[in-house]
Formats: C-alpha cells, sequence, structure tokens
C-alpha cells in the first residue's frame, strides 16, 4: 500500500467559493503544442475540459516532465485549495480546440 503526501498551504478553514470566472483559452494552431492557462490567485476551486473531442495532457511544469492525460469528454477539477501562482500547462490533440476553465474565488 503507498503513502500520500499532501502540502496543505492557507487558513485552517476556507470559506465556499462564491465567485465564479469563465476563461476560454484557444489551443496552439499545432497539436500537442503547449500552451498555458493562469489561474487567478485566490482561486478556491477550478474545473478544466475541452470543448472538442480531444485528448488533453495536463502538467504543472512547462517542461510536461510529469504529466496526466485526460480523456476525450473528461473533466478535472480540484476544490477545497487556495491558489497563489498557479499555472497549468496544456497540450491538446486537436488544433485550435478551446479549452474551457471555470474557476470560483
Amino acid at each position: 500500500m503507498g503513502s500520500t503526501t499532501q502540502t496543505f498551504r492557507g487558513s485552517a478553514s476556507l470559506n465556499p467559493p462564491t465567485t465564479p470566472t469563465v476563461i476560454n483559452q484557444t489551443a496552439h494552431a499545432t497539436p500537442n503544442t503547449a500552451y498555458s492557462i493562469v489561474i487567478p490567485n485566490g482561486t478556491k476551486k477550478f474545473m478544466i475540459k475541452s470543448r472538442a473531442p480531444s485528448i488533453l495532457l495536463i502538467s504543472f511544469d512547462v517542461a510536461f516532465t510529469d504529466y496526466f492525460t485526460l480523456g476525450v469528454y473528461n473533466s478535472y477539477s480540484e476544490e477545497n485549495i487556495l491558489t497563489d501562482n498557479l499555472t497549468i500547462y496544456l497540450k491538446c490533440s486537436v488544433s485550435l480546440s478551446v479549452t474551457e476553465v471555470v474557476t470560483w474565488s
């Protein structure tokens, strides 16, 4: 059985997220070319998905040393967080596809 290590930053309790923000980012014209989305500071929850039937590779480092794959018609979300200078790097299997991000602060 593996172990999980978590890092907690911020206060002991967060007020519920109430203010949504929508970010629509167009992928690069060349498939599988990296682009980035900046998650606003103070975000408590976010969701990412592709508008097109495409595969997204998602990484938290620009070099894509570590990444995970988001399958067609799936979404990725995080909640109970408090962001500070968070940039998410993506590669999309379809050129010029729109990646939808909803953040709540």
